[in-house]
């Protein structure tokens, strides 16, 4: 044991270290979280387009992907559909790991391959962030306007999945 490890001190800063860990955490998920209780239809619908892109890695017989996508379509639906916290925290899972995932294979596709997953990342990020912080887009004061530029984000994802798989299946059948 190292000397001093047991002093009041060096508990207090481990302490503190978790605490600030555990809000810095805590913050990062309120930044993400848009605190509305309202569930949102249209956007139960736009999540339900995840599945094409489920269905097709199926046919494909890439079941990482096609767990992937139905899973990102299960917590978008349900977090959509019933604001739940449980649900939301999910969501954030999954969404990672479909960027994770897609992320790992960009590296064996060609550049025009690439060109919807990055414009689909690209689009996300400046609706989801950009937005939050100038109140405009997926964040814009009009609920409308919220709800559209929303959806397109799960449209433009499930359309940026397909494209991906369309090139993973022609590199497959060469």
């Amino acid at each position: 044991m190292l000397p001093g490890a047991e002093t009041p001190n060096a508990l207090g800063s481990l302490r503190r270290a978790l605490f600030s860990l555990n809000n810095n955490i805590d913050t990062f998920i309120q930044m993400l979280h848009d605190p509305h209780v309202i569930p949102e239809p249209v956007l139960v619908l736009s999540g339900l387009t995840l599945l094409v892109p489920a269905f097709r890695a199926y046919q494909l017989n890439n079941l990482y992907f096609a767990g992937s996508y139905a899973f990102l379509s299960f917590t978008t639906v349900g977090f959509h559909g019933t604001r739940s916290e449980y649900f939301f925290i999910l969501d954030v899972i999954a969404i990672m790991n479909n960027v994770i995932g897609n992320g790992l294979v960009v590296h064996t596709k060609t550049a025009r391959e690439i060109i919807p997953f990055w414009l689909c990342f690209s689009y996300s990020i400046i609706s989801y962030f950009v937005g939050r912080k100038y109140q405009l887009f997926s964040f814009d004061p009009d609920w409308n306007t919220q709800m559209f530029f929303h959806a397109l984000m799960h449209i433009f994802s499930s359309y940026a999945g397909m494209k991906f798989l369309e090139a993973s299946s022609i590199v497959e059948s060469s």
